[in-house]
């Protein structure tokens, strides 16, 4: 269901409706009729930010226009053109168009066009007065071509028949004509009464006489939009058969609604069902909703993006915050710990002064101690050789040692046996290695020079 506020407008009177529709049936929830001058005053009261206008202007413009078929689609700017060369007084205005037919000019099929034209001065000061009351119009749409299609809606679409549609506004009857189901013609003519006077009747037989002979079209039956007079037979004072119609988008309405509240009722039905179709509001007032669009987006925009930054910088301080806290606590702490960081500087002054005997030691027990040389060396208690003279002299980081000793062995072979045997023995101690040896044969004695290092015994 969409609901919409409609103002009627006819510079006399104004008519607002706030109607909804839901399925093609219209439910009018307040309709009101006041003068013009009270119009400001009820826009202040009006709680709707946006509505629809129809307007019923005395003065416009109408043309028959011919173009090709095949420029159809540059049809708005051809038009526009033709319109500003017939009215060279006309400089802004609006107009909308209908395709009624088709005509052959010079052996080449063209569309007929009907175009209405509207000055912008004409709608400016409604315009203003609802702009000034911050309201927004949607829409505008010319009253005539409204009631039109409400009435055409009571027919076949596709339907070829000519008629005149009557429709009894304030002050007036309105005379649409339709060719092909489309709007063609438009003419007003003033009547005091809402129903069929005598005046009424001659005007219409008139104005199908003018469709006949300058027009060139016959017009097959008048109808009329009015719920109230129901005409069972045709009247013999019309031209052509006469009816009376109810639309169906109107019918759950009382009557005397639909008779008092045509012309927004028909407006409402119109924007339900073709919103865009033949819009006459002025391209400075579209601009002008566009550009307040944008603005007001680009508004919405840097507010969000404000707010964001906001809590962006809330949530930075409350983390600064939060560290602060924390080093603050941090400090608290390194304040109260001066004994253990006075302690731990003493030990640490003890251990340095500590570190030169220390080295010391180790660097004599690892690799220069004859004490542990000489130990390792204590050979088994053995009675083919002996050691006569063991010297040990220091190094750098090692011990050399000296060995002389005698075999004990009754020929050469057994001498050099027992000679290879106590090499191999030194070889064997750990951090012992062998730098030379000698053996004479003759006087069995032998010489050793090895090298002692305790970082060899730690690998073996």
């Amino acid at each position: 269901m969409s609901s919409v506020l409609c103002f009627y407008l006819d510079g006399a009177v104004v008519q607002a409706v706030k109607a909804n529709i839901a399925k093609g049936y219209v439910t009018v929830k307040e309709a009101h009729t006041f003068p013009h001058d009270e119009l400001e005053s009820y826009l202040e009261t009006c709680s709707e930010k946006e509505c629809i206008l129809s307007c019923n202007t005395s003065s416009f413009y109408h043309d028959i226009i011919y173009l090709p078929q095949t420029a159809e689609k540059f049809y708005s700017n051809l038009v526009r053109a033709e319109v500003m060369k017939n009215h060279s007084d006309l400089t802004g205005f609006t107009f909308f168009y209908r395709i009624i037919g088709e005509a052959t000019i010079d052996a080449i099929t063209q569309n007929k066009i009907s175009a209405f034209s509207y000055a912008d001065e004409a709608h400016a000061n409604f315009i203003a007065l609802f702009h000034n009351k911050k309201k927004v119009i949607a829409n505008l749409y010319a009253a005539p071509y409204t009631i039109f299609r409400l009435a055409a809606s009571a027919f076949d679409t596709g339907s070829e028949q000519a008629r005149i549609f009557i429709a009894p506004l304030t002050g007036e009857k309105l005379i649409t004509l339709s060719e092909k189901n489309e709007l063609g013609f438009i003419r007003k003519i003033p009547s005091a009464e809402s129903g069929l006077l005598p005046a009424d009747i001659q005007n219409i037989n008139m104005t199908m006489d003018y469709c006949f002979q300058s027009l060139r079209v016959r017009v097959s039956e008048a109808v009329m939009l009015d719920p109230s007079e129901r005409l069972d037979e045709p009247s013999p004072a019309f031209s052509a058969p006469f009816l009376t119609i109810l639309p169906p988008a109107l019918a759950d309405l009382p009557d005397h609604i639909v008779r008092d509240y045509l012309a927004p009722l028909a407006t409402v039905v119109h924007h339900d069902q073709a919103k865009g179709e033949c819009d006459i509001l002025s391209s400075d007032y579209i601009s002008f909703k566009q550009h307040k669009n944008i603005f007001t987006a680009a508004i919405i925009i840097n507010l969000v993006l404000m707010l964001l930054l906001g809590w962006l910088v809330f949530s930075e301080q409350t983390a600064i915050a939060g560290h602060s806290s924390k080093i603050a606590a941090l400090r608290a702490k390194l304040g109260n710990a001066g004994e253990e960081i006075a302690a731990y500087k003493k030990l640490e002054e003890e251990i340095k002064s500590l570190e030169n005997p220390i080295a010391f030691l180790n660097k004599l027990n690892t690799s220069s101690n004859p004490a542990a040389a000489l130990a390792v060396l204590s050979p088994p208690n053995i009675k083919d050789y002996s050691f006569k003279v063991i010297t040990l002299k220091k190094g750098e980081n090692v011990i050399k040692v000296h060995l002389e000793g005698t075999i004990a062995a009754s020929g050469y072979k057994e001498t050099q046996t027992i000679f290879e045997g106590v090499v191999e023995q030194v070889k064997r101690i750990p951090g012992y290695s062998i730098s030379s040896n000698i053996i004479d044969i003759k006087l069995k004695t032998f010489i050793i020079e090895a090298i002692y290092n305790s970082a060899g015994q730690q690998n073996k």
